[in-house]
């Protein structure tokens, strides 16, 4: 008996272990305290944001709050163009070209900058001709400023390429502890709605302070330098990331925005309830698939079938977590939302039953992304968001004159899904990648059948 369960235990370890158990336990040791900064730093963000967000939405109802998720969403189709895909690129020069730093550092924030202040103007323009009212524009103008103190968060890639990430996890940390109780007085004091979108811009401000000061407390000086053959050589390595950010920003707001033009803000104030319940779990691929990453690439240096091996288990961990997520929070919808939001949002139920399954394919999409990036394949990444993108739009103006934002939820789940297996007939790499997806899918079977086998 306990040499049975004992066989269990190993072959379930062996089962979710993106490598041998040797290999983990050494890629542990050198990526561990890294990790469970950035990990600690999202859940407490995400959990310190959800709980003030609560009585945010509460205080404002959803008519307003529709009109902050709206901007939001509007600012947010352009967030792609504003931080033109630099990240990876700046820190991967970091780490190999260490005597650059001041020149890369200086290059990046000056593009970011100007990225930053393009989309501000551009914004300011389009709000001018549009129908939205002066209240509206304002608060699309402040969320939008956040962008320009945005730039200096190139510090940021510094401590990344050091792995020194606990630097600015505090920062982030305090920055939110400070917004949430600039909120929470905003709330006291019955504040309007453009302040809230101005708190926006203050933790933006809060944020660059604290990277400039653990910069400096670091005895770093920024006597950055901008060089312009240096600029031009990261966007051409960019810009296929700028493109992809850009749509990666479209489809992932592109509802909320069409809600608002074909429905009402209020709609709009529903809808993000059961869009904010669902993305506050979207940190957890981030996280785990950021840590395993590097150990999956040298999976393949050194066996193709441990690689593959590798990304088949991730996916079926991120099948199974995704999954738990979405059947619990679609049994408890009508509890959850009573219970946190009131009788205000109870329209929101049905749409966060059938919007929260697309954490199934979101969590999917994190490894494909990363799957693509290693495969050298970064353009069909860049076709399947564009097939994303095509189908929500498409689907979203069929549907939400129909069926209002039950309509929009359905369209999102599709949009998520359909693209992943038509996709498949179009590339050998994007059918190995729907194949993994789909075993993932019988994942309890699997278990079952091959936990049978390893008893015996």
């Amino acid at each position: 008996m306990h040499s049975s369960w004992t066989k269990r235990f190993i072959f379930f370890l062996n089962m979710f272990l993106p490598m041998d158990c040797q290999e983990a336990v050494v890629g542990l040791k050198r990526y561990f305290s890294n990790a469970a900064w950035l990990f600690f730093e999202r859940a407490f963000a995400s959990f310190l944001s959800f709980c003030v967000g609560v009585y945010v939405i509460r205080y404002l109802g959803p008519a307003k709050f529709g009109i902050l998720s709206y901007a939001l969403s509007f600012v947010g189709l352009f967030s792609g163009i504003a931080t033109l895909g630099l990240d990876s690129i700046v820190i991967r020069d970091l780490v190999q070209k260490e005597e650059e730093t001041e020149e890369l550092l200086g290059t990046a924030f000056m593009l970011k900058l100007a990225g930053a202040l393009f989309v501000l103007f551009a914004l300011v323009l389009l709000t001018a001709i549009t129908s939205h009212e002066s209240s509206t524009n304002w608060v699309i103008f402040f969320i939008a400023l956040a962008s320009v103190f945005q730039s200096l968060y190139v510090i940021d890639f510094y401590f990344q390429s050091k792995v020194l990430s606990k630097y600015p996890v505090w920062v982030r940390c305090f920055s939110s502890v400070t917004s949430s109780v600039f909120k929470g007085v905003l709330i006291w004091f019955h504040a309007s709605l453009i302040w809230f979108a101005f708190a926006v811009t203050l933790e933006s401000v809060f944020v660059a302070l604290g990277f400039v000061l653990i910069y400096t407390r670091q005895g770093l000086r920024m006597s950055w330098t901008f060089k312009k053959d240096r600029a031009l050589r990261l966007l051409r390595d960019s810009w296929p990331l700028i493109l992809s950010g850009v749509a990666i920003a479209i489809y992932m707001r592109i509802d909320q925005v069409l809600i608002k033009s074909l429905l009402d803000t209020n709609a709009v104030g529903i809808y993000a309830v059961a869009v904010n319940l669902t993305e506050i779990w979207y940190f957890i691929p981030t996280i785990i698939i950021g840590s395993l990453f590097p150990a999956i690439i040298n999976a393949k240096k050194n066996n193709v079938k441990l690689y593959l091996n590798s990304l088949q288990r991730l996916h079926d961990i991120f099948f199974l977590i995704a999954f738990v997520i979405a059947l619990a929070v679609s049994l408890c919808s009508g509890k959850i939302i009573d219970f946190l939001f009131g009788s205000n949002f109870t329209a929101a139920k049905t749409p966060l039953v059938i919007y929260i399954w697309a954490t199934v394919f979101v969590f999917q999409g994190h490894i494909r992304g990363h799957f693509l990036i290693i495969e050298n394949k970064q353009q069909l990444g860049l076709w399947f968001r564009i097939a994303v993108i095509i189908t929500s739009v498409a689907l979203n103006l069929l549907f939400i004159p129909r069926y209002g934002i039950v309509g929009a939820a359905v369209a999102t789940l599709l949009a998520y899904s359909l693209p992943i297996y038509c996709s498949s007939f179009f590339h050998p790499v994007l059918k190995m990648n729907v194949l993994m997806c789909l075993k993932s899918f019988i994942l309890p079977l699997r278990l079952a059948y091959y936990g049978r086998n390893a008893v015996k």
